[in-house]
């Protein structure tokens, strides 16, 4: 665990083009490869050109973090963006070593969101009270309270709600998901209100 993201993270840009030309331009596509449905390249177009846009920056990031393994920004800069082309798994490591090094809000948020997109709303919502406790930011809170919900408890996610009311009553991003939560529980009078 030396600190740098697996080399297969930092592919070549001009891999994710040829990729993309393969899957964009049917003529290049050899007779004896696999046809892919248009649903499925479309879907693979959007993931390669998320990649190719994110290889630059993952390059080099990766080639900070062989200088300097344990920068905690470098560790969440690369976290985030592995997260956003969909490689929960080393984007989890790498916000949580960066946690272990230096608890902070950028990877418990981080941590949070990502468990959230890979579905693990329990996982999320501890990441996002823990988030709020170091930072005091009401958007994990919110968050928190969201992936509460997500959980399926949602007295207790509008409880949290409530809760960011009082703490913050200029915050509005919580009034929204108090008004989704109180139409799921069948209370239409309060979710108009909230909204």
């Amino acid at each position: 665990e030396g600190g740098t993201p697996d080399a297969a993270v930092a592919p070549k840009v001009t891999d994710y083009e040829q990729a993309l030309n393969y899957i964009i331009n049917p003529e290049n596509t050899p007779e004896n490869q696999i046809q892919l449905s248009d649903t499925d390249k479309e879907d693979l177009a959007k993931y390669a050109q998320v990649a190719a846009q994110s290889a630059p920056a993952i390059q080099q990031l990766s080639k900070q973090l062989e200088q300097n393994p344990d920068d905690v920004k470098t560790l969440n800069d690369l976290a985030d963006v592995l997260s956003h082309t969909d490689d929960t798994a080393q984007a989890l490591s790498l916000y949580s070593k960066a946690n272990a090094i230096q608890e902070n809000g950028q990877s418990l948020m981080g941590l949070g969101n990502t468990f959230l997109k890979a579905g693990d709303n329990k996982n999320a919502r501890n990441a996002f009270e823990d988030a709020y406790y170091k930072d005091k930011n009401p958007d994990a809170l919110v968050k928190a309270a969201y992936a509460e919900s997500a959980l399926g408890n949602t007295a207790a996610s509008l409880e949290m709600i409530d809760n960011i009311k009082e703490e913050f009553p200029n915050y509005s991003y919580g009034y929204a998901l108090s008004a989704y939560n109180n139409e799921k529980l069948g209370d239409k009078s309060a979710a108009a209100v909230d909204n």
